[in-house]
């Protein structure tokens, strides 16, 4: 993984400081092979943080890392907090890129 698409505070996400502070940490350990950043660059992995998400933001990141991810032989994406409107924004977009995510979402929304 080289570049961490961070959800930008304007798009739902966690403040701008605190995606340069995890940024500088990261760098650090991974020898600077590794950033995460705010921005267009295509991501090897998607961060997800914040209260509210912006789900077209989401999607967006989502068909970029899936774009990506062909050439590769797997995408990552980080979701902090575990539950909540960010989880659930991941899920929703990922479901969109992928019938067979969202039969599965459905599905364990109907059993649960």
């Amino acid at each position: 993984v080289e570049i961490v698409k961070a959800i930008s505070e304007s798009a739902g996400g966690g403040k701008e400081e605190a995606v340069d502070v995890l940024n500088q940490e990261v760098q650090n350990r991974t020898q600077g092979q590794c950033k995460v950043l705010v921005g267009t660059a295509v991501p090897d992995a998607i961060l997800v943080v914040g209260n509210q998400p912006d789900p077209m933001f989401l999607l967006q990141a989502v068909g970029q890392l899936a774009f990506k991810v062909r050439q590769k032989k797997a995408a990552y994406i980080v979701i902090l907090g575990g539950s909540g409107p960010a989880p659930t924004a991941a899920w929703q977009a990922m479901s969109a890129h992928d019938p067979r995510l969202k039969l599965a979402t459905q599905k364990a929304a109907v059993d649960r």
